[in-house]
């Protein structure tokens, strides 16, 4: 039954993309970088299904999984979401980047600071880093370290580190994060907006 739906699926797909092609013809129809995403995946997936040659060769399996990119041409408010998340990428990458030192700066004061009192979590950097991405994740929380003195007070170096990290990691910089991944989707579907108006 899968074969057969599968057979059937690359048959609409195919029929769709000669609808395409004479609509449009050459000229206008290879301007268009979708129309050319759709003939790839349209033709790798009859080479996958159909031939023996792509039996050997996975890649062909693999490109069959991107049939779903075709959707993104097909409909206009996820195309500018793919675009507006593309165009963010620079600035994001610059946000990420802030977050990664403080978490290696936090990382390094947990080494020095708790590596002997709490050596599963904060034996070595590399351990400590990837336990501070997951208090910045949520994801854990730093076990092992007594957050009480023995007499019942707080442990203030520990309430201090662990609660600094989270309001620096947590509050600012993800939501600084979060408000320039809002600043170039906004940017980018306002040119998208733009430039088909243009057209």
């Amino acid at each position: 039954m899968f074969d057969s739906l599968q057979l059937a699926f690359n048959i609409i797909f195919l029929i769709e993309l000669v609808i395409n092609m004479y609509a449009h013809w050459m000229r206008e129809f290879l301007r268009n970088r979708w129309n050319l995403v759709d003939v790839v995946l349209v033709l790798s997936t009859f080479v996958a299904d159909y031939t023996t040659i792509a039996s050997q060769i996975t890649v062909f399996r693999i490109v069959r999984v991107f049939r779903i990119v075709r959707i993104f041409g097909k409909f206009q408010t996820l195309r500018k979401i793919v675009l507006s998340i593309v165009a963010s990428v620079g600035p994001m990458i610059g946000a990420f980047f802030v977050l990664i030192i403080l978490t290696c700066f936090y990382a390094v004061i947990g080494v020095y600071t708790f590596g002997k009192q709490c050596p599963q979590s904060f034996g070595r950097f590399d351990i400590a880093f990837l336990k501070m991405i997951q208090v910045t994740a949520g994801d854990t929380w730093v076990d092992g370290i007594d957050q009480f003195n023995e007499n019942g007070e707080l442990n203030h170096s520990f309430a201090i580190f662990i609660v600094s990290y989270i309001m620096l990691s947590c509050w600012l910089v993800l939501q600084v994060t979060t408000a320039v991944l809002l600043d170039s989707f906004l940017t980018a579907s306002r040119d998208i907006e733009l430039e088909e108006l243009s057209l």
